[in-house]
């Protein structure tokens, strides 16, 4: 999917409204991308359908990272790298650090694969090497929040799926996450105040996939068990449901943050009352980044000793 216009075209300053009906009027929504052969896909469909403009960043091969002033959602996509590879120590910091800044500035992210690692290690939790790598089409096992404001009015952030998966790494959440969905392998989907993090690729299909092969990832694929060219058919078949799916989520997530307080981080889903006890829990404060790995071993689709894949 093509996206309209890039981080450095020229910006004017408009107004935005979160609709209670999930529509967006005038938000302007930065996707940070690590790979020229990424783009956000279904998820920036559905941003744009809802009335959304997009502006992408490669990082850091752009340079610098953009200014959160002038942008009222992030998308962070996948990367082939691991969280914890030193490949990308010279700049995961400044990415880990601006996530923080967009957190305190009240600008949400919805971070994808990479992107949901990013949160976790960014607000005081771990990301580690997985038991096993995670390739293909998943359902999911829903979690009922703690707190009734993690979730948007009447539902759930997220369906069972299927969704696509391509990873070798798993979270350790952070105390301040909620979450929302899980599988064997690890947390699947949660929350961190305004932030939400998935694990798998809602914004993938047959193109992007079949992109992702002719970088790379058709090795892993294989490396996995699995023929790249049933994956790819199956991704063809999975779009068009995957795009409702997708449609759906970007939904969710706009009715929940316009439920929560705009000006409040972190402690947006765990200073409310739990929905069965009453009760308020204590608030442990977000923390810098911690990053660890089970074992240096490389992985088939990583880079670096790193067991991500995308």
């Amino acid at each position: 999917m093509a996206l309209a216009g890039s981080s450095r075209s020229d910006r004017r300053v408009c107004g935005s409204t979160l609709e209670p009906a999930g529509t967006v009027r005038g938000v302007r929504v930065l996707v940070l991308r690590h790979h020229e052969e990424d783009s956000a896909g279904l998820i920036g469909e559905a941003f744009e359908r809802r009335g959304a403009s997009l502006f992408t960043h490669l990082f850091p091969a752009d340079g610098r990272l953009p200014l959160l002033e002038e942008y009222e959602q992030v998308v962070v996509l996948g990367s082939k790298w691991s969280i914890y590879d030193e490949a990308i120590g010279s700049w995961l910091l400044d990415e880990l650090a601006w996530l923080r800044s967009a957190d305190e500035k009240g600008v949400p992210v919805l971070g994808i694969c990479f992107g949901a690692q990013a949160l976790t290690a960014a607000f005081g939790g771990r990301v580690e090497r997985a038991r096993e790598v995670e390739i293909g089409w998943t359902r999911l096992e829903l979690v009922e929040p703690r707190s009734s404001s993690a979730s948007p009015p009447g539902g759930m952030v997220v369906s069972e799926g299927p969704w696509f998966q391509f990873h070798g790494d798993r979270c350790v959440l952070p105390d301040t996450a909620v979450l929302h969905a899980r599988n064997a392998i690890g947390p699947q989907v949660f929350s961190i105040g305004r932030n939400l993090g998935v694990q798998f690729h809602p914004e993938i299909d047959a193109g992007q996939l079949a992109l992702w092969m002719d970088n790379g990832a058709r090795e892993a694929i294989e490396a996995a068990g699995k023929d790249p060219a049933v994956l790819l058919e199956e991704t063809a078949g999975e779009e068009e449901l995957a795009r409702q799916r997708a449609q759906a989520l970007v939904d969710a997530h706009l009715l929940r943050l316009a439920a929560l307080s705009p000006t409040r981080g972190v402690a947006d889903e765990r200073d409310a009352p739990h929905p069965k006890t009453g009760r308020v829990a204590e608030q442990p404060r977000a923390g810098r980044s911690v990053v660890s790995v089970s074992s240096p071993s490389s992985t088939p689709g990583g880079r670096a000793g790193g067991a991500h894949l995308r």
